[in-house]
């Protein structure tokens, strides 16, 4: 039987493909460039940490980003945590604060720390 004629150029590598809406696909590619550690735009040979990649880290960004990664709609979620749609809105936004009784809740519900989310 022949061997292999080449080397495999794959190896310790995994392909990825994904597909993202238009008006996220600057920030996927932020993401991405962060992660693999590529140089910033400032081109200073430093990678992008989380927070200049993603922006601040806010309690209400990671509600949101939790309640995406259930695939719940803000009115789905506020029914599982007893409070209003709006309430919910409001905490994505920071308009309103989470407190630690809210906090406990969105953590059952969303299956994420609580303090996440303080």
């Amino acid at each position: 039987m022949l061997g292999l004629t080449r080397e495999r150029t794959t190896d310790g590598y995994v392909e990825l493909s994904f597909r993202v809406s238009k008006d996220k696909a600057a920030l996927v590619k932020r993401v991405l460039a962060a992660i693999i550690e590529q140089p910033g735009p400032a081109d200073d040979g430093k990678p992008l940490g989380i927070e200049e990649a993603l922006g601040p880290s806010t309690p209400g960004a990671a509600l949101r980003g939790y309640r995406h990664r259930e695939a719940l709609t803000q009115h789905e979620l506020a029914t599982r945590v007893g409070v209003a749609k709006q309430h919910i809105s409001d905490m994505e936004n920071n308009r309103r604060t989470i407190g630690k009784e809210m906090a406990l809740r969105f953590s059952k519900a969303l299956d994420a720390p609580w303090k996440r989310f303080l």
